[in-house]
C-alpha cells in the first residue's frame, strides 16, 4: 500500500502578500528528480533506506493524481555511476525506468557524458520518448534544448554544464554556460513561453548564471551534495523572473514546483515542495521486477 512519505513546503513570500494569484489554477508544475549515481533500489542513508525507482515510480504516479493540469516531468541527469563496471547495462536498465516514469527529457550530467559518444548515441535511440539535452557541448552528441508542448504551453528545457564539469571529461569540449545561452537566447525565446534551466554546478555558479542570463524563468541546480539533517534542500526562491531550486542527491526525493502566472503583475509566482522517497513507499511491482534484472522488456 502506498504511505504517504513527508512533505516539506517551502512558499516565497509573493505567495503569503498575494493570496488571489496564489489560488489560481497553476499554469505549469514541474516535476523534477535524478542524481541516483548507479543507485537505482533503495539504499542507507540514516535510520531508512531513500531512494528507489521504483519506490519513486509510485510516488509520482500519486502526484499525477494531486496535480492534474500541465505537468512537464524532467530529469537532472547523473544516473549512473562512472565507477560501475556494468555502467552501460546499468544506463540501460535506468532508461528503461525513466520511461516506464514518463519521464519527458533527461538533461545529461557529466556521469552519462563521460560514456563513449558512440555508446551514448547507440542506447539514447532506444528511448525516442525521451529526450536529451545539453547544451553547452562543442561535439552534436545530443540536441542542445527541447521544446516540450504542455496543455497550451510550449516549455523550453536546456542542460547545461558548468566549465569546472570539462577537467573530469577528455572526450567532450564543453563552451560556457553563458556563451551557450546567449547563442541559443533569440531561437528559444522565440519558440518557447517559458524557460527551463537544469544546471550541473555549483550554487554560486548558478547564481552567477541568473545574474548574467535573467531571461531563465526556472534554474534546477543538480549535482549539489548539500543536504540538511532530513536529507532535504532547502529550496531558494528568487521571486522576480528566475526561480532557483535545488535538486536532491541521491534520487532520496522529487521536487515539485508549481508556477502561476500573474498576468496583472507581469510575472510568475512559484511555490517549491520536495516529496521524500524511501523504502515506506510500496516500490511499483513492474519496475522493481526490471530493476532486479528478473525480466528483461526489451
Amino acid at each position: 500500500m502506498y504511505r504517504r512519505p513527508y512533505l516539506l513546503v517551502f512558499f516565497s513570500f509573493l505567495l503569503i502578500v498575494l493570496p488571489c494569484a496564489v489560488n489560481a489554477a497553476p499554469a505549469l508544475t514541474l516535476f523534477y528528480a535524478g542524481e541516483e549515481r548507479g543507485q537505482l533500489s533503495p539504499h542507507d542513508c540514516g535510520a531508512e533506506q531513500v531512494g528507489g525507482m521504483a519506490n519513486r515510480w509510485t510516488l509520482i504516479e500519486n502526484l499525477y493524481i494531486r496535480h492534474p493540469g500541465a505537468v512537464l516531468n524532467l530529469h537532472t541527469g547523473n544516473l549512473i555511476d562512472t565507477a560501475d563496471q556494468n555502467v552501460e547495462e546499468v544506463y540501460q536498465i535506468g532508461l528503461s525506468a525513466l520511461e516506464a516514469m514518463k519521464v519527458d527529457v533527461l538533461c545529461l550530467g557529466p556521469n552519462e557524458l563521460s560514456l563513449p559518444v558512440e555508446t551514448l548515441a547507440v542506447l539514447h535511440a532506444d528511448y525516442p520518448s525521451i529526450e536529451f539535452t545539453c547544451a553547452n557541448l562543442k561535439q552534436e552528441i545530443v540536441a542542445p534544448y527541447s521544446i516540450q508542448s504542455v496543455d497550451s504551453l510550449s516549455v523550453a528545457v536546456i542542460g547545461l554544464l558548468s566549465q569546472i564539469q570539462s577537467q573530469s571529461l577528455s572526450h567532450v569540449e564543453l563552451i560556457p554556460p553563458e556563451t551557450a545561452l546567449a547563442t541559443l537566447k533569440s531561437e528559444i525565446v522565440s519558440k518557447s513561453d517559458f524557460i527551463i534551466v537544469v544546471f550541473h554546478g555549483t550554487q554560486e555558479a548558478a547564481r552567477a548564471l541568473v545574474q548574467s542570463v535573467p531571461w531563465i524563468d526556472v534554474l534546477i541546480v543538480a549535482g549539489n551534495k548539500q543536504r540538511d539533517p532530513l536529507g532535504i534542500h532547502s529550496p531558494e526562491i528568487f521571486t522576480g523572473k528566475t526561480a532557483i531550486v535545488t535538486n536532491v542527491s541521491s534520487g532520496a526525493a522529487v521536487g515539485v514546483l508549481e508556477v502561476v502566472r500573474d498576468d496583472k503583475l507581469q510575472h510568475h509566482i512559484f511555490t517549491n515542495s520536495y516529496h521524500g522517497v524511501s523504502e515506506k513507499i510500496e516500490p511499483n511491482a513492474d519496475l522493481a521486477t526490471l530493476i532486479n534484472g528478473k525480466f528483461n522488456t526489451r
